[in-house]
């Protein structure tokens, strides 16, 4: 009867084993997929793949100003990392494309953040991480800037996320037309008191996501303190103290001194970083 139960509790010791060797391989196989971040200004939504495998109580997202190989090593695993959520989240998913959001607030513009994101099970465990990655929030938007002194919209701190005259001591550029022909300029051409901005042409169009990927490989790009614009262009601005926006132009609406144009930005609050 001894060796019975010897061999019994042997069999569920085994059994244990191979369960926790299927829950670790669980768990590096359901790390979650397909990571993207959007910053803006003192926010960021993120967005992954839906969990396709069994039931889970939800996600924890993961918002540190430090990569996590530095926390805790080359495994990156650890559950004392904490996160962003303190409450699993259960999951904004549209059924259609499977892919959760999930929006964050409160955060630090300038600051560098490294995101990622867990499947919570039932019990309290976890998955591995999904992929990390750099972000740094900043303003971002679309604005409408008037011709030259034609309105108090002629102009846009970035740095501040703002309109403000085009001959403001802070204001970054301003937009006008001449000969049929539409330009963005530096304040610097109105008075060289003004703050000096330079424009550059991107070799390229596309989505946001595609051109922030394609300026990593650009080398140096011819500039100055105006340029010719044009519908879908994307412009690379760099401000006096060596911070970068990036610009795409919507859109033109009006003639003559009536003439506006929409621009979407995204501005890199970090001097010297294209970071978007």
């Amino acid at each position: 009867m001894r060796r019975v139960v010897i061999i019994a509790g042997v069999i569920m010791m085994l059994a244990g084993c191979d369960r926790q060797r299927i829950s670790d391989e669980m768990r590096a196989t359901d790390a979650p997929q397909d990571l993207g971040v959007e910053a803006g200004s003192r926010m960021m939504a993120v967005s992954w793949k839906q969990h396709s495998g069994g039931l889970i109580s939800g996600y924890y997202v993961y918002i540190n100003e430090e990569p996590r190989t530095e926390r805790r090593g080359e495994d990156a695993v650890s559950e004392q990392i904490q996160p962003f959520n303190r409450i699993p989240f259960a999951g904004d998913t549209n059924p259609d494309d499977g892919i959760v959001h999930f929006v964050a607030e409160g955060l630090d513009n300038g600051a560098k953040y490294y995101v990622s994101v867990r499947v919570v099970y039932p019990d309290r465990t976890l998955s591995w991480p999904s992929v990390e990655i750099p972000v740094v929030c900043g303003p971002r938007g679309v604005i409408e800037l008037s011709f030259r002194f034609r309105s108090d919209h002629d102009g846009y701190s970035f740095e501040k996320d703002n309109y403000v005259r085009a001959d403001a001591v802070d204001n970054d550029l301003y937009f006008f037309c001449k000969d049929g022909i539409d330009y963005l300029a530096s304040p610097s051409r109105l008075d060289g008191f003004l703050r000096t901005s330079n424009f550059s042409t991107l070799p390229f169009k596309g989505e946001l996501d595609e051109v922030k990927t394609r300026i990593a490989t650009l080398g140096r790009l011819l500039s100055g303190d105006r340029i010719v614009i044009n519908k879908g262009d994307w412009l690379l601005l760099r401000t006096p103290q060596d911070n970068y926006a990036l610009v795409n132009v919507l859109g033109f609406d009006g003639v003559g001194m009536e003439r506006t144009v929409s621009l979407f930005f995204t501005y890199s609050t970090l001097a010297g970083e294209k970071s978007f």
